[in-house]
């Protein structure tokens, strides 16, 4: 009895799922998506780039791929936030800064002796793109990075990009509490 008056919901849901939707199927870009786009805020610049293992485009390419087909454009630096660029050290770990050897740049660690670009690492930069996901939470190291770098940007005269992602957790749900100023950190820097 209960699964005959049960059975014609199912169905109808079933049907109701199977059937045409009139809503226009949206795809997301990344900022990375785009760069192209932009391509006159790179031109004939020297690109620095803070970024990790999540900098990939929505066709599988990676940041500095995406970015040496820019045309008159070129990638003098690379730097890496907590667990590196390529995301493989454990939290909290220092990170050395070393040479990309296949790509024959400067890889600066962000999350090392230093957690903000120093002026001698950006003397051969022109412009600074920044391109991490975030986890969508404001206790991560990876906001802080973003805030330390775009300081020292400021400081040197140099334009900042933030390559923009979505929210992993859609953004439309706020929870949690602020962050009390008096317990600021490189954990959670600003009181949002």
């Amino acid at each position: 009895m209960k699964i005959k008056t049960f059975f014609p919901f199912i169905l109808s849901a079933l049907l109701l799922g199977c059937g045409s939707s009139t809503q226009p199927k949206v795809t997301v870009q990344t900022g990375l998506d785009r760069v192209s786009e932009f391509h006159d805020l790179f031109k004939n610049r020297r690109v620095g780039i803070i970024t990790n293992h999540t900098g990939y485009d929505s066709k599988g390419r990676y940041i500095t791929d995406v970015f040496r087909e820019l045309k008159d454009v070129r990638i003098t630096a690379l730097f890496g936030p907590e667990h590196g660029i390529g995301g493989k050290a454990s939290a909290g770990d220092t990170i050395n800064s070393d040479l990309d050897s296949s790509r024959q740049i400067p890889v600066y660690s962000l999350y090392g002796t230093t957690r903000k670009p120093t002026p001698e690492m950006l003397k051969n930069v022109d412009i600074l793109v920044f391109d991490i996901q975030g986890i969508g939470a404001r206790y991560y190291t990876y906001i802080s990075t973003m805030a330390l770098a775009m300081e020292a940007a400021a400081e040197q005269g140099k334009p900042y990009v933030v390559l923009d992602r979505p929210n992993p957790i859609t953004g439309k749900v706020m929870e949690g509490n602020l962050l009390n100023p008096q317990f600021s950190s490189f954990v959670g820097m600003f009181p949002i």
